[in-house]
């Protein structure tokens, strides 16, 4: 029933003979088990992965196709995606065993752990919950050398734009200006920013989706900084504030372009690589701050923003659309895209780095503020870093790949 599935079939080496699916709310799970265990092993055998997915909903695939088990989809309705457990079935058969991630975020994956019982299989016990939790620290992923790259995507701010100034400059700068009291230091105003944005994407995520406007989540989000500071504005006062914010941060006075971000799409281009956008941010970058920075269509394919898919990296969809949507300016005839010819570019390791390798999506870290301990623990969990652009020229070199 997904568009997806093919998707996925086509990226596996070995295509399974079946994936059997299991409603999360089926009547009983120990009658399902019971079922299953009725085929025969040399069925089972051949059999990639037992999935537990929702009946009420459609069901989307998300696989590591390096180890072809997928994940479940989130069964709250929200369109986001849940990471946990899938059921394997052994070369042997199947017997009844659950398989836990040795990360939350990993592709590797620890069979030792077994929780029997039936309802579903997420509500593990504390125990478990602990076991998954203490192994977090330790996940790593296995160095993967692309061999053919057509489509790159990449983040935005840290990876093709920088910040100009900083936050505490911007919001206490444009308070004063409109005769607001601001008696707080930096590290106070961030701390209140940091909050409200994360109170916010809470309250109305992927910055409002169908239900607020860009403007008016931005304008959620900024108010209630400064009111986690103490800070206590008349109406007039609000207005005035936001607005000046809201255009400070719509203009060349935020932003900047890295400088090598554009001689890297001059390259891709000249090899034939198609370049997009990927970016858990609203709309307001595609028409107007990429563009005032002087990156147009020509450099930049496509732009897939959270707020218009109304989902956000680290989830699936958002990658399937970018590679979708990338994929559409492949010529006529072109053969289709596989995950594993697609090269995302970001500074975030969970977001970024993890949410394309689940994908089966090539990923690169770009540590452009020399962020050493950062960095140092992103290369330990298998991620490679990259100081900026250039580099990632000379990676894809070394890797011998075919471009385009």
């Amino acid at each position: 029933r997904s568009s997806s599935f093919p998707l996925w079939l086509r990226s596996l080496q070995q295509p399974p003979l079946a994936v059997i699916v299991i409603p999360i709310d089926y009547p009983c799970i120990d009658e399902a088990m019971s079922k299953l265990r009725s085929f025969s092993p040399a069925f089972l055998g051949r059999t990639t992965s037992i999935w537990f997915g929702q009946a009420s909903t459609s069901i989307n695939v998300l696989t590591n196709t390096r180890s072809a088990v997928p994940l479940t989809p989130n069964v709250s309705g929200n369109g986001r995606w849940r990471r946990c457990v899938s059921m394997v079935a052994g070369r042997k058969g199947f017997d009844g065993g659950l398989a836990y991630p040795n990360h939350l975020h990993s592709n590797r994956w620890n069979t030792g752990v077994r929780h029997g019982g039936s309802g579903d299989t997420t509500a593990s016990s504390a125990s478990n919950a602990h076991q998954q939790q203490r192994v977090a620290g330790m996940a790593t992923w296995a160095k993967v050398r692309p061999k053919r790259i057509r489509i790159i995507t990449m983040d935005v701010t840290g990876t093709i734009v920088s910040f100009r100034g900083s936050l505490h400059e911007h919001y206490l700068g444009e308070a004063s200006k409109v005769g607001i009291n601001v008696n707080v230091d930096s590290k106070t105003i961030n701390e209140a920013f940091k909050r409200a944005y994360d109170e916010t994407s809470k309250m109305y995520p992927c910055f409002g989706g169908d239900f607020l406007s860009a403007k008016q989540w931005w304008r959620e989000c900024v108010l209630k900084s400064f009111k986690l500071c103490g800070i206590e504005m008349t109406q007039s006062q609000e207005n005035q504030l936001f607005q000046r914010i809201y255009s400070v941060f719509g203009s060349n006075a935020a932003y900047e372009a890295f400088d090598d971000a554009m001689p890297f799409l001059r390259w891709a281009q000249r090899n034939g690589i198609i370049c997009g956008v990927l970016s858990n941010a609203d709309e307001r970058y595609g028409d107007a701050i990429l563009p005032m920075l002087g990156f147009t269509h020509d450099d930049l394919q496509f732009q897939v923003f959270s707020k218009d898919i109304k989902t956000e990296k680290p989830d699936a969809p958002i990658f399937l659309a970018a590679m979708e949507q990338g994929a559409g300016f492949f010529p006529p005839g072109a053969e289709a895209c596989l995950p594993s010819e697609v090269l995302h570019i970001g500074n975030d390791f969970r977001k970024d780095f993890e949410g394309a390798r689940r994908m089966g999506i090539h990923s690169l870290l770009l540590d452009r503020y020399g962020e050493a301990e950062l960095a140092d623990e992103w290369k330990r969990r298998g991620a490679p870093v990259l100081t900026d652009l250039m580099d990632v020229v000379e990676f894809l070199g070394r890797s011998n790949c075919t471009l385009g």
